[in-house]
Formats: structure tokens, sequence, C-alpha cells
């Protein structure tokens, strides 16, 4: 978890899901509050306020002075390469990588996600959502703030 605690919370899955919707995420703070404008933004109830695109999220990230957020030019170079993840990271001069798949068929949908430490190899997280989009805020209600808790 970033925050070391989960941002919402309810005493059972209908109090937990209406906690999503309606309340705010707890601030971020120690290590991670350096994330908390990203996040809180990624999180935001008011649509207008939401991150509108992975660039706008990116843009938000690549502020954070701790964090180096790779272009996305210079990560599609690695599509489909026989690199092993440590060489990857050597390359692109990071310790940590995200990746992950979002898969969509009709209203379907399938994202995972896993972080990874470059110089060793490990998995330091890992998260999946499987649903149905329907609409924006469902899928970032639905998907983005329980990958984001995790």
């Amino acid at each position: 978890m970033l925050a070391g605690q989960q941002p919402f919370r309810g005493e059972n899955l209908l109090s937990l899901a209406d906690a999503i919707r309606t309340n705010d995420p707890s601030p971020l703070t120690g290590d991670a509050s350096s994330l908390d404008g990203a996040v809180s933004r990624a999180l935001s109830k008011d649509a207008g306020k939401r991150h509108q695109t992975v660039a706008d999220l990116l843009g938000d990230l690549s502020q954070i002075h701790d964090l180096r957020v790779i272009s996305r030019t210079s990560v599609m170079q690695l599509k489909n390469t026989s690199k092993d993840l440590r060489t990857i990271g050597r390359d692109l001069n990071v310790r940590h990588v995200l990746e992950g798949s979002v898969r969509k068929a009709g209203n379907d949908l399938r994202i995972t996600a896993q972080l990874m430490d470059a110089t060793t190899d490990a998995h330091l997280w890992a998260a999946k959502f499987k649903g149905r989009w329907t609409t924006c805020s469902t899928f970032r209600n639905g998907c983005l703030a329980p990958l984001l808790r995790d």
C-alpha cells in the first residue's frame, strides 16, 4: 500500500463502496506525501478535477522531484524486447518499473498492474481488476480506486 493504510474504510463491503463513492481519500504522509496531489486528483469526486488522459497523470507524476517518469517514446522502444528487467532498468536508469495491461472486449474490462524492483527483478506489488465498462466515473471508482488503494 502506498500510504501504509487503506484510503477508504467501511465496516462492510457496502459501507466501503459508499466511502469510495462519496469521501475523499486520506492525505498521504511520510515518504508518500509527494504523491498526494496526483493521487488526490486521480480519485477526485469532481470529474472536472480528475486526470482526463494518461498524459495528464504522467504530467502530474513527472512534477514529483523524487519520481522519474520515463517518456512513452523511450518505453515503446522496449516493447517486445528480449532484454531482462535488470537490463531494462539499467538502460532507463530506473530502480522500479511499473508494468501492466488493459484488455477490453465489448464492455468487459481487465486491468493488471505490477511494480517491479529492476535491480533484483522482484515483485513488489500487483493488482488486478475485472469488471464492466459502463461510464468513465464507474471505471474510475470501480477500478482505479482499488488499484491505488492496494
